[in-house]
């Protein structure tokens, strides 16, 4: 079976660095909880600027 695609091109663009270089999947998972909660704080803030209640 050949690859049909631009192995070299596939390769130069992979995820290829050392164990240690590579992201953390915990560590992703934190920052995405963190970026939640706050998205989910500027909102808060904005409504109470803007003169609304926040929902609960």
């Amino acid at each position: 079976m050949a690859l049909t695609g631009d192995e070299r091109r596939l390769v130069d663009h992979a995820n290829m660095h050392l164990p240690g270089r590579q992201v953390d999947p915990k560590q992703v998972r934190r920052d995405l909880w963190r970026l939640g909660q706050w998205e989910r704080e500027r909102l808060r803030r904005d409504q109470r600027s803007a003169g609304s209640v926040p929902a609960p």
